[in-house]
């Protein structure tokens, strides 16, 4: 990152598309967004500001492979689920919705675009012998195949 540029040289769950653009969410102006940069002239520019999206529990993230779209994984009330967000229109859909114990950690896009594989992360209680929750939490990741067009997990 240049020395000087807006989102401070901070920025994580980074992904590169095939005609070298990054995403990433990174600061810009002290706020976290979802912002993009072609990787031969750095500028971030922002595709969703995550705090008013309320989108802060933000995970993974890839590019599909017509340079275009965007899929990321959020937790959070009402929030929480596997989103498509188009970098042309700045339009985000919510592909699937997560409850508070499941989510995409990790995600990548198919060479065809239809599908998505995914790390998925499920929590839940431990119980005791007697089958009361003792408290501690289990979490439980599972690859699993995700096709774009009936929204299906296998």
């Amino acid at each position: 990152m240049k020395h000087g540029d807006l989102n401070e040289g901070i920025s994580t769950f980074n992904s590169i598309s095939s005609n070298n653009l990054l995403v990433s969410k990174t600061l810009i102006g002290n706020e976290p967004h979802l912002g993009y940069t072609n990787l031969l002239n750095i500028n971030f520019v922002s595709l969703l500001n995550l705090n008013k999206e309320g989108l802060v529990g933000f995970l993974g993230l890839c590019w599909s492979n017509d340079n275009e779209t965007i899929y990321f994984s959020s937790l959070g009330d009402n929030v929480a689920g596997l989103y498509e967000l188009n970098t042309n229109t700045q339009s985000k859909k919510r592909l699937i919705k997560f409850c508070s114990s499941k989510y995409y950690d990790q995600i990548s896009c198919s060479a065809d675009g239809t599908k998505l594989i995914g790390e998925r992360v499920n929590l839940n209680l431990n119980p005791t012998p007697d089958g009361e929750p003792t408290g501690e939490i289990q979490q439980k990741s599972s690859i699993y195949l995700i096709d774009l067009n009936t929204l299906t997990e296998t």
